[in-house]
């Protein structure tokens, strides 16, 4: 139990000194903490964000990553960044996942980061 408290301090903190812009931190590692942390407090409001940065293809080498933390989130498991986007965004009428895993309000969910950082 204290490990897993203070691995989420030790991420918080990570997350938001990248937030702010300390601690060597870019747009794209920021939202790799923010993505570790969730995944570690298991908060699935990461979930849309895993799932657009699979849609983005930005970076396709993080889909193995990605994908981890989607199957940690949600308990599914999906071979392909293809198939998880599937699962998200529905087909053939079926709504799929988003409307369980909405997006989220970051405003919301930045107060909450910084809450659990001090």
């Amino acid at each position: 139990m204290q490990n897993t408290r203070l691995a989420k301090s030790i991420l918080a903190a990570a997350a938001l000194g990248a937030l702010s812009g300390n601690l060597f931190a870019t747009d794209f590692t920021w939202v790799g903490r923010w993505i570790m942390l969730s995944v570690v407090t298991k908060d699935v409001r990461a979930v849309n964000l895993c799932i657009e940065w699979i849609r983005d293809r930005h970076f396709p080498e993080h889909g193995v990553a990605l994908r981890g933390a989607l199957s940690v989130l949600t308990g599914e498991s999906h071979d392909s960044n293809a198939d998880w986007l599937r699962w998200y965004d529905g087909v053939d009428g079926n709504p799929g996942a988003r409307v369980r895993y909405p997006e989220p309000d970051v405003n919301a969910w930045f107060a909450d980061l910084k809450a659990q950082a001090k």
